[in-house]
């Protein structure tokens, strides 16, 4: 009864997720849809603005959470420093002129911004240039900070290959990052002058600076990450090297080793024959001496005994 009811389970579950598999896709593309809807009902001019100083308050509220994220990879936050730049402290002002611009003003920039159909994909666009995993990551890390914690580098030095190689930047991930900047920088400079005020024009100018930032943020990854491969490069060649010497010489001592073997070969069988050749000669210079010493006794002895007689 207990494996009947596991494997009713489990065939309810598969069946959901098949489901779900079929379902997701037009459940993301119905809510895409939904979205341009409402954003289109906000942009119209007859529509009460104050539903457009909440889109607008959201849309800096999105770009001010990217730039959050960025600021927690050290090399950036180490650039931004360098460069004396503040997004947030930007972004957060121009939150702040929304809460209290006036609806005329809110009504010059909606007509402003209608002009630019794609502006409220800026902070989405930028925020999906961070690869999922290091996304997760720098979530991880902003988490922590705002929780009281206090994030420490992986290394030593600001540029760490780790955020370098896990961000995964590429020059296309460049490419789109401009892309957004210069249309919103398109869109700040569309800001009319004489109809606004300079306080007006702050948060413009906040989200062209946010589309800047995305971009240096992604070149200094991209730059880490080639350091970081041209370092593993030269340790790849420098291993190679290595091995052909030590190849080299092992080779020479091989080589080494099999030349005084044959020297010492030919060596011994020379003084082989050498004394080969000496063991003759004494013995043919011992034979030579035995025959006249063998004479001259023959010869003693016969005169010896002529004698006698």
């Amino acid at each position: 009864m207990s494996y009947l009811r596991r494997s009713l389970v489990s065939l309810v579950i598969l069946a959901c997720l098949t489901q779900l598999a079929f379902v997701t896709p037009a459940l993301a593309q119905r809510a895409k849809a939904s979205g341009q809807e409402r954003l289109s009902r906000v942009m119209d001019p007859t529509t009460d603005v104050e539903e457009f100083r909440q889109e607008y308050t959201n849309y800096m509220s999105e770009l001010e959470h990217v730039m959050e994220l960025f600021s927690e990879i050290p090399a950036v936050r180490k650039r931004l420093m360098e460069n004396g730049s503040n997004p947030l402290q930007t972004l957060g002002e121009a939150k702040l002129w929304i809460v209290s611009a006036s609806p005329e003003d809110l009504r010059l920039v909606r007509a402003t911004y209608a002009k630019f159909p794609g502006w409220r994909d800026a902070p989405q666009g930028l925020n999906a240039l961070i690869k999922p995993e290091f996304h997760r990551e720098l979530e991880f890390r902003l988490t922590k900070k705002k929780g009281g914690g206090e994030f420490v580098p992986l290394a030593a030095t600001a540029d760490n290959c780790a955020d370098g190689i896990s961000a995964g930047v590429t020059n296309t991930d460049i490419s789109i990052a401009k892309a957004f900047e210069l249309g919103l920088t398109a869109v700040m400079e569309g800001f009319p002058t004489d109809a606004l005020t300079i306080a007006a024009r702050i948060a413009p100018i906040a989200a062209a600076a946010a589309a800047q930032i995305a971009t240096l943020t992604l070149e200094t990854l991209k730059g880490i990450k080639d350091d970081c491969n041209g370092d593993s490069f030269e340790q790849a060649i420098q291993s190679q090297v290595t091995s052909s010497t030590t190849s080299i010489l092992n080779k020479v001592d091989a080589a080494k080793t099999t030349i005084v073997d044959k020297v010492d070969a030919v060596k011994t069988t020379i003084v082989d024959k050498v004394e080969a050749a000496k063991n003759t000669i004494a013995a043919k210079v011992d034979a030579n001496a035995i025959t006249p010493m063998t004479t001259l006794d023959a010869i003693r002895t016969k005169s010896l005994a002529g004698q006698g007689r």
